[in-house]
């Protein structure tokens, strides 16, 4: 599994584990392993006008096998607590194809979690 991130340090971060799929099925993607095809689920801080604060992803790549994810944020141990908009693209092609047609993107998702290291995350598709 692929694990990025991009920003500052945080001494309040929290390891992240989750899982996305849409109900019960895993979100396909051609040729994952060479990376032409792959899920990446984006952490987005949720600013003060309840957007998502696009001026620092934290990201992952979904494992194609499994569904499941582990963002490492800023120091890659973990992600800031916080409220957090979702992002979740199925690209296939990368990265010219998003099979969720920019649906999850930063600027419509309507996913949104609270990172507080206490449970893993399930994202659903099915459910938004």
């Amino acid at each position: 599994m692929l694990i990025s991130g991009c920003g500052g340090g945080s001494s309040d971060a929290h390891p992240v584990t989750g899982k996305v799929h849409n109900g019960a099925d895993l979100l396909k993607v051609a040729n994952a392993e060479i990376g032409v095809g792959k899920v990446e689920v984006i952490f987005y801080r949720v600013n003060d006008a309840g957007k998502a604060d696009e001026s620092d992803p934290m990201s992952a790549i979904a494992d194609p096998m499994t569904g499941e994810f582990s963002p490492g944020g800023p120091a890659g141990d973990g992600l800031p607590a916080g409220t957090y908009k979702v992002a979740v693209r199925q690209w296939d092609p990368y990265p010219s194809v998003d099979q969720l047609k920019g649906k999850f993107d930063a600027a419509h998702t309507p996913i949104e979690l609270v990172v507080d290291g206490t449970k893993t995350i399930d994202i659903d598709l099915s459910q938004y």
